[in-house]
């Protein structure tokens, strides 16, 4: 999954200028995103199942590093959201006179409604103990998946912040490219956190439970 998003983004580097390949590139760029969008989504909804049907027991979880944890996903949370909201009303605006309005609108409703789902996933696992089994069930593996995942969604937000400026041709044309700057700023960097705090906690999630004894 990593490989093939660094791959696309190799790929968007180089075409990204060729007049010929650069609605293509752009077109496999932002459709890879949805397909993440939406296998992290499943993949999200099925560890929620094996959460609550696995046998995981709610724990009141106190302390310092707790809501630390539970405080930077609400606020990584919120900037996601400020530039998935602006690329929204652009999408919107723009249906009809920008080619691609109709796709980057598809892009936003399944990339908040991933953060969303992956956001309530992890609440409701760091507030839970799995079972003595947890290392020997599928959710163990979905959990790997879903981190493995957030590496790759690292990978892209850090090339759109960094060098993407191509990605963002509606946006700044509908805001202007100063007023896009400002929010791209303020928001990746959060986006950019978000998915790396989520990768810490899922591998916090996924090293968790007790080995089972083979001789019980």
């Amino acid at each position: 999954m990593t490989m093939c998003g660094v791959i696309i983004l190799i790929l968007n580097i180089i075409y990204t200028k060729d007049p010929l390949k650069k609605d293509m590139s752009f077109e496999t760029y932002h459709g890879y995103r949805i397909f993440l969008n939406i296998i992290c989504s499943i993949a999200c909804a099925m560890a929620f199942y094996g959460i609550y049907k696995g046998g995981w027991k709610y724990e009141h979880v106190e302390g310092p590093m707790h809501h630390f944890d539970v405080s930077m996903l609400f606020l990584c949370v919120a900037g996601s959201f400020l530039q998935s909201l602006f690329t929204f009303v652009a999408s919107i605006a723009t249906l009809g006179t920008y080619k691609h309005a109709g796709l980057l609108l598809f892009d936003e409703l399944t990339h908040m409604g991933q953060t969303v789902i992956q956001m309530l996933l992890m609440l409701a696992a760091m507030s839970r103990k799995p079972p003595e089994d947890f290392k020997e069930t599928r959710t163990k593996q979905i959990l790997m998946f879903l981190l493995v995942c957030n590496v790759a969604w690292w990978i892209l937000c850090s090339y759109e912040l960094k060098g993407g400026y191509d990605l963002f041709a509606m946006e700044n044309d509908y805001y202007g490219s100063s007023a896009w700057y400002v929010v791209i700023h303020l928001a990746a960097p959060l986006e950019i956190l978000f998915r790396f705090h989520s990768t810490a906690c899922f591998f916090e999630i996924w090293s968790s439970g007790k080995p089972v004894d083979s001789d019980a």
